[in-house]
């Protein structure tokens, strides 16, 4: 999500920067664009940000999950029928 927003981002400010180069006495449009490049510069840090504490917790996770415990299914017979058992 953040490359993809980057890109935009980089996109929009490049075709501000055609349009006014300057930065002073800029159509509407040059304003326009240059606040939406800022606009989605801000999305793009979040969404890297985002990814990275995502990434971050998963491979926590993966890192302290208990290891070599299988799961365990049963059959039982019961008085009046058979129950399925399990453990996780």
């Amino acid at each position: 999500m953040g490359g993809i927003f980057a890109g935009l981002a980089a996109s929009s400010y490049g075709t501000a920067q055609k349009e006014c180069p300057s930065h002073t006495g800029c159509s509407s449009q040059a304003m326009s664009d240059r606040s939406s490049a800022t606009t989605l510069g801000a999305v793009s840090t979040v969404g890297f940000i985002a990814g990275g504490v995502l990434l971050a917790g998963g491979l926590t996770l993966f890192l302290t999950a208990p290891k070599n415990v299988t799961p365990a299914v049963g059959l039982q017979l019961m008085p009046g029928g058979l129950a399925l058992t399990g453990g996780f």
